[in-house]
């Protein structure tokens, strides 16, 4: 791979792996079960575009929100570890599920 596409190609590898389309299709379907194929269209086209804008704002300006709150790059990894390590630990005592349970809502019409 030429040094040119690196980048490119890391970017498109990273979001591709934290988005997860294939591993999201399910839950589409699930949410969007009963609506019309043209209604499906509609609200994967506000979906992606809407992630296109907020990637595309929090990329552009995220390092001068982070400077503007006194937020160091550092201390936000710092922070993103401990919400991650959290977050494993509430999954493997299945907190989560339960917590989950008197949460249900019934289906909305458009859950984009």
């Amino acid at each position: 791979m030429s040094p040119e596409l690196a980048p490119y190609v890391t970017a498109f590898v990273t979001l591709f792996v934290i988005i997860d389309p294939i591993g999201l299709v399910p839950v589409f379907a699930a949410l969007t079960q009963g609506q019309s194929v043209q209604k499906r269209r509609q609200i994967a086209l506000r979906a992606c575009l809407i992630a296109i804008g907020l990637l595309t704002v929090f990329g552009l300006l995220g390092d001068s929100v982070l400077s503007f709150v006194g937020i160091s790059m550092p201390a936000f990894r710092i922070a993103g570890g401990v919400l991650l390590f959290l977050t494993a630990l509430d999954m493997l005592f299945e907190r989560r599920g339960k917590r989950r349970e008197g949460q249900t809502q019934p289906n909305e019409e458009d859950p984009s």
